[in-house]
């Protein structure tokens, strides 16, 4: 649970996009039904060998999370992550963002692990 809230009590609902294209998108509504935040996820890709990537169902990348400030610290993110792990049955992996992460990203990080 965020440190100022509890999504779930508050009225928020946390729901899987599935484009069935290999990128998933979730999305948070306030208890209004307003946007307030998203995540994207994408199949994570390895090198079978020097000319081919192959997808990796069990695992998935980050491209992009966002929870508007006044929604923060509420377990939202945390929310979106498992929701989405649940989901597609993969692990989301903490991708190469580390240098470009924020303060609170590493700290969402470091509370996952």
């Amino acid at each position: 649970m965020g440190k100022n809230g509890d999504w779930k009590s508050e009225g928020y609902k946390i729901k899987v996009d599935d484009k069935d294209d290999g990128f998933f998108r979730v999305n948070c509504f306030s208890p209004s039904d307003e946007l307030v935040g998203h995540a994207n996820f994408k199949i994570s890709t390895s090198m079978k060998d020097w000319t081919t990537i192959v997808p990796d169902p069990t695992k998935l990348e980050v491209c992009t999370v966002q929870v508007n400030e006044d929604h923060q610290r509420k377990g939202l993110a945390s929310e979106m992550y498992r929701l989405i792990e649940d989901y597609t049955g993969a692990v989301v992996l903490n991708g190469i963002g580390t240098i470009l992460q924020t303060a609170e990203a590493k700290a969402f990080w470091k509370s996952r692990s």
